[in-house]
């Protein structure tokens, strides 16, 4: 008969399907830990756009901040590690500032969040 063909072959394919799951289900958590910051706050002059925010983790943690325009609108894309979204309650919540050079001043254009909800409604529905 001959030797079957299982061995260090095996064991090494089972090892990098091991690693393979491990890399996949680590991904997923990264995935599912971020979230957009919430938008506390903003001041435009002239083509520069100043926005302060609470981020879902800490300043540090933030891996996208960008500003997306249109010709009707500016959409915020503050995008961070940490836990579900929440607004700030308590001083102990880090706000931060980014300054955005826009192409044009904002001007009439609606200041909206990632979702592309307009940030008055955002902040209407919290209460603010």
């Amino acid at each position: 008969m001959g030797t079957p063909l299982v061995g260090a072959g095996a064991v090494v394919s089972h090892g990098l399907a091991v690693g393979v799951l491990a890399l996949g289900v680590a991904g997923v958590g990264m995935v599912g830990a971020t979230e957009q910051a919430f938008v506390d706050g903003y001041s435009a002059s002239g083509s520069a756009l100043t926005v302060a925010y609470a981020p879902p983790g800490g300043c540090g943690q933030m891996i996208r901040l960008r500003a997306l325009e249109s010709a009707d609108a500016v959409t915020l894309d503050l995008l961070g590690f940490g836990g579900s979204g929440f607004i700030p309650m308590n001083a102990s919540q880090p706000i931060c500032t980014v300054t955005f050079e826009l192409a044009e001043p904002l001007g009439s254009r609606d200041l909206r969040v990632a979702s592309g909800e307009p940030l008055a409604e955002v902040w209407a529905s919290v209460g603010r």
